[in-house]
């Protein structure tokens, strides 16, 4: 039983690596021919943010110093959510031609849609250390919010992991679900702090506690921007993410042999 635990992991940890270099190589060669090669992912994201960031400083009539950190800081985590969410039901369909001549698991196709996440964020992270260069007074730097903050990585990139495995599944059985998935996340942005502080929402702000892209995106930004995290974020995602994995496995238990039929 230990010997053929310890293979899985291996075998999971060896597919890991292998769709790193496959994610690195799609990225590069996506990239390969564009006169800004590499630097469009930080671009496609910089300009949007940066014009926003001027226009709702005015909307909002709050200080810039205050809501330029949070609202990119926000956007920027929110742009690599709904990246994998909206790409997720398509996930294996696309990967069809492989999976019918291939005996791959189907994990390592969602592990290379999270590894070019992972190194699309990397990217990201010069954007976040400019805003961090021009208002440096708003971050907040401490051992308990670094520990948090691993932690509120940890925990997200293991809860997308579970979602994107979840919707490729669905997706597969489901085709209308990517246009249903793309429908509904201009929507939900809406009712995700991203543009706005919670507190903008007064005797609604209830309603932030049944959208799970707030824990996601505040696991990360309040141990950048608070000197106090909320514990419950952390407790709460804690569950999230327990009940993502268990449903993931459920649902790898019970369609991975079928699946290969509805592609």
């Amino acid at each position: 039983m230990k010997e053929k635990i310890r293979s899985e992991i291996d075998k999971f940890i060896f597919y890991f690596k292998v769709a790193y270099f496959f994610a690195k190589s799609d990225i590069k060669s996506r990239h390969n021919q564009s006169f800004f090669g590499s630097m469009w992912i930080i671009l496609s994201v910089a300009i949007p943010a940066a014009a926003l960031s001027v226009i709702w400083v005015k909307v909002m009539g709050v200080p810039k110093d205050k809501f330029i950190p949070y609202f990119i800081l926000g956007f920027v985590i929110w742009q690599l959510l709904s990246s994998i969410v909206v790409q997720s039901p398509s996930l294996f369909l696309k990967a069809s031609p492989i999976i019918n001549i291939t005996p791959v698991p189907f994990y390592f196709f969602t592990q290379e849609l999270l590894m070019g996440k992972f190194i699309e964020a990397r990217s990201l992270i010069i954007i976040i250390l400019f805003v961090c260069a021009l208002f440096p007074q708003t971050f907040t730097f401490s051992l308990l919010n670094t520990v948090l903050l691993i932690y509120g990585v940890l925990l997200t990139f293991i809860s997308l992991f579970g979602l994107a495995h979840i919707l490729g599944y669905l997706g597969a059985k489901y085709s209308d679900l990517e246009q249903i998935i793309n429908s509904s996340m201009s929507v939900i942005f809406f009712f995700t702090p991203v543009i706005y502080f919670p507190e903008r929402l007064q005797e609604y702000q209830f309603v932030l506690y049944f959208n799970p892209f707030f824990y996601l995106i505040e696991s990360i930004r309040q141990p950048l921007i608070n000197e106090h995290p909320d514990p419950l974020i952390y407790i709460t995602l804690t569950f999230i993410c327990a009940i993502i994995i268990t449903a993931s496995a459920v649902f790898s238990r019970k369609w991975s042999k079928e699946c290969a039929l509805w592609l």
